[in-house]
């Protein structure tokens, strides 16, 4: 069951993620009047087509659930078909729209890509709220000092050597308890319990791993929701900080040659995506908000045959104020798709070893 629904979450999540990407490019050349042919879901042949009366846009859906695309009118990438005979002067063919609103399509995919990741990080602590550290005992963990000393799950801190822990501020109260164990020594401890004090003798033991101090317990949570602007606020810090992990990872393995296995493909994706699944939809759409956000990251690199490297000819386009040269750009866009699918064989192959090995 848990492999139908994790294929179920990976086709849902992936064609969802595509779907708004694509969306992305189709309504900004749509807003800028660029003439589009076709609206493709999925890659190889049509299973299902539509064209519309309004727009004379073809709405496909091809047969492999992975990937799709729009194709504007004039752009040289056909996608393996014949393209249509154009008039090259027609001023809403893409290649003669002006330099910044060809950015703007190009770069708008990236951009609802990070949209989908804000709105299912809002999602996510509107419904399921935010999980905080509570200064109370979480559980005890068995044979250590705290067991020992008779430390119990439910239990408040109220003072540890005569200090007396913050009772209106929880995270302070957190970090409190924390610097007061750490530095070892037997500690006097007061806690509330079933609404009675009970006084305990704790004393720490040296952890040569963490290389500190450690009573043997965690701390307890508790969830809380937020005011609408809070949530907001959250919500972007949060799928900034995710963004801006992602390109610190690619950084350190471009720059310093680290964290190569913190990449992954598609078998490392349905990996964690079977894990998240097992953890329920909670977890899932986690899974989802931080690949989206992943996928904006790198298409916007500055990487040929990616959506950040036609920006970033562009920019050069704009600065020149004179376009790039067609056959020089079809071999960058050519030897970067090449080098890219070079990329995903390599890591799909890491994928795999590791699966064995693991």
């Amino acid at each position: 069951m848990n492999a139908i629904y994790t294929i179920i979450a990976f086709l849902v999540g992936f064609t969802l993620m595509v779907l708004v990407h694509e969306w992305g490019h189709y309504i900004t050349g749509r807003m800028f009047k660029a003439k589009i042919d076709e609206f493709a879901l999925g890659m190889g042949p049509k299973i299902y087509q539509k064209r519309s009366k309004k727009t004379n846009v073809l709405f496909s859906l091809r047969s492999i659930p992975i990937g799709g695309f729009v194709k504007f009118t004039g752009d040289d990438e056909v996608y393996g078909e014949q393209a249509p005979v154009t008039d090259e002067k027609d001023p809403y063919l893409l290649p003669n729209l002006a330099v910044w609103k060809r950015f703007i399509i190009y770069a708008a995919g990236a951009f609802m890509n990070i949209v989908l990741g804000f709105v299912l990080i809002v999602g996510l602590l509107a419904v399921f709220g935010i999980e905080t550290t509570v200064p109370k005992v979480g559980s005890v963990i068995e044979n250590t000092p705290g067991y020992v000393a008779g430390l119990q799950a439910g239990d408040r801190f109220v003072s540890i050597n005569g200090t007396v822990i913050d009772a209106e501020d929880d995270l302070a109260a957190v970090d409190q308890i924390s610097s007061l164990i750490v530095g070892g020594g037997e500690l006097n401890v007061v806690v509330e319990r079933d609404g009675k004090l009970v006084d305990l003798v704790i004393t720490p033991e040296y952890d040569e791993e963490s290389k500190t101090y450690k009573v043997g317990f965690y701390f307890g949570t508790k969830i809380e929701h937020m005011p609408f602007g809070e949530l907001i606020i959250t919500s972007a810090r949060t799928a900034g900080n995710m963004m801006t992990m992602i390109y610190q990872v690619l950084g350190n393995l471009i720059f310093k040659g680290e964290g190569a296995e913190n990449i992954g493909g598609p078998v490392a994706i349905i990996t964690v995506i079977s894990s998240a699944a097992r953890q329920g939809i909670m977890s899932v759409i986690s899974v989802f908000a931080s690949l989206t956000l992943n996928l904006a990251v790198v298409n916007m690199l500055p990487f040929p045959a990616l959506d950040g490297g036609k920006c970033l000819l562009l920019i050069i386009e704009g600065i020149t104020r004179k376009p790039i040269n067609k056959k020089v750009e079809g071999w960058i866009n050519l030897v970067g798709f090449a080098a890219l699918m070079l990329l995903m064989v390599l890591v799909g192959a890491k994928d795999i070893f590791n699966l064995i090995a693991g």
